[in-house]
């Protein structure tokens, strides 16, 4: 039997779901391929924005409507603050830290799930009226 390298679509999502690096944390950002984003948008904001030096940031993988980047383990609250409220390709990044539970859910979430409907109550008419 001869080995075949596994699909192109395979490897990206198997790295996508790959743990952050030792000393490094992933944080989740509301900008995706669907808004034209790119690796370099999402550094250079972070560079500029949180005074991060390039070399410092991690893996960028970016989704259809959101992104995930590896940063330093333990960012300070005031970065992870300017940085929420950043902005990049007319979207405001609203950064996230994706901690181990949430990952997993977000990978639950990834598989086909259909939405939940809202029920609406319904107002029960008053016997007199």
């Amino acid at each position: 039997q001869s080995i075949q390298p596994r699909p192109q679509a395979q490897l990206g999502r198997a790295r996508a779901l790959a743990a952050p690096e030792q000393g490094m944390e992933r944080f989740r950002m509301a900008v995706g391929r669907r808004h034209g984003v790119k690796p370099a948008n999402i550094v250079g904001a972070i560079a500029n924005e949180a005074g991060l030096a390039s070399r410092y940031i991690g893996r960028v993988e970016i989704d259809e409507e959101y992104s995930t980047v590896d940063l330093p383990l333990g960012m300070p609250k005031q970065i992870l603050r300017i940085l929420k409220r950043a902005w990049v390709c007319q979207q405001q990044l609203r950064m996230v830290r994706v901690t181990p539970q949430a990952q997993g859910a977000e990978q639950t979430a990834q598989r086909a799930k259909p939405a939940k409907r809202k029920h609406r109550l319904k107002r029960r008419r008053s016997q007199g009226r």
